[in-house]
C-alpha cells in the first residue's frame, strides 16, 4: 500500500522506495540535493524533534526519515561509482608464483658420440663397369715427368668417397708447387683385355675415359695409352724414394673445402 503524497519531497523518491530497490537510479543524487533546501530546519531536544515550539506530525517524521534514507543510499552509490573509476579493475601486479622460482636441476649430459653424424648421405656415383685393380698397384707413386705425387687407393677408402664420390678403386694426384692441392682424381677399373681404365672425374679432360696397357717392373709402373677420349700418351710411375723420386706421404691429402 502506497503512502499519501507528501508535498515536502519528490513523489518519485517515494515510488522508488516503495519498490524496495537495491540500487538507486542515476538521477537520485540530483533529485535529493534539489529537495534538501525545501525541508525546514529542525532542532532536537531531549530526543524529540521540534518545529516552531511543537512536535512534528507523524507524517512529517516519516517523510524526513525517507529523505534521510535516500540521501544515505545516494552517497553510498556515489562512493561505489567513485571507487570504480579510481581503482583499477584489472591490476597488472601479479603476486609471485612460488613454484616459478624453483630452478630445475640440470639433467646429466649425454656422452658425446665418437662417430660423427652427417645430416645426409654423401653423393655416390654409379659404379663403372669392370673389376677391381690388382693389389700390387695400390699405394703411393711418383711421376717424374709430371712432377706429381700419386695415390692409388682401394674401394671404399674414405678419400675415394670424399674426393671422387665412388665406392670403387680410385686415384688422386697432387702436382708439385700447387700447395698440396689435389689436381687430378679418377675412378680405376680393369676392363676387358686387362686394360687399366681411368675414368677422369677431376682433370682438364674430365669426364673422359682412357684405357692403358700396363706393365709392372719392380718399382716402375708403365702405362701405355690404347684408347679413350683423353690421350695422355705414356705414363711412367715409380715408387717414392726410388729411381731418383722424392718421398711421398703415405696418406693422401684431404680435399680442401
Amino acid at each position: 500500500m502506497s503512502a499519501e503524497p507528501q508535498p515536502m519531497f519528490d513523489q518519485r523518491v517515494a515510488d522508488w522506495l516503495e519498490a524496495d530497490p537495491d540500487r538507486a537510479p542515476s538521477q537520485i543524487l540530483q533529485t535529493v540535493l534539489a529537495a534538501v533546501p525545501l525541508v525546514p530546519q529542525r532542532q532536537r531536544l531531549w530526543g524529540v524533534t521540534l518545529r516552531a515550539g511543537r512536535l512534528w506530525p507523524r507524517e512529517s517524521r516519516l517523510a524526513t526519515a525517507i529523505i534521510a534514507l535516500a540521501i544515505i543510499a545516494a552517497i553510498a552509490i556515489g562512493a561505489g561509482l567513485l571507487a570504480t573509476l579510481i581503482l583499477p579493475t584489472n591490476p597488472s601486479v601479479v603476486p609471485p608464483n612460488p613454484s616459478a622460482s624453483i630452478v630445475a636441476s640440470p639433467s646429466p649430459s649425454a656422452e658425446p658420440s665418437s662417430t660423427p653424424k652427417s645430416s645426409r648421405a654423401p653423393f655416390i656415383r654409379p659404379a663403372d663397369p669392370g673389376s677391381a685393380i690388382p693389389s700390387n698397384l695400390l699405394g703411393t707413386w711418383y711421376d717424374s715427368a709430371l712432377q706429381a705425387s700419386i695415390w692409388i687407393l682401394p674401394a671404399h677408402d674414405p678419400e675415394c668417397i670424399a674426393v671422387v664420390s665412388t665406392l670403387q678403386d680410385c686415384t688422386v694426384w697432387v702436382v708439385d708447387g700447387q700447395g698440396g692441392r689435389i689436381g687430378y682424381a679418377a675412378i680405376l677399373t680393369i676392363q676387358a683385355e686387362g686394360l687399366l681404365t681411368i675414368h677422369w672425374v677431376d682433370a682438364t679432360c674430365a669426364p673422359a675415359t682412357s684405357s692403358y696397357a700396363m706393365s709392372l717392373d719392380g718399382d716402375v709402373l708403365t702405362l701405355n695409352f690404347v684408347r679413350g677420349t683423353c690421350d695422355s700418351g705414356q705414363l711412367v710411375f715409380v715408387r717414392p724414394g726410388t729411381n731418383g723420386a722424392p718421398s711421398v706421404p703415405s696418406e693422401a691429402p684431404r680435399p680442401t673445402p
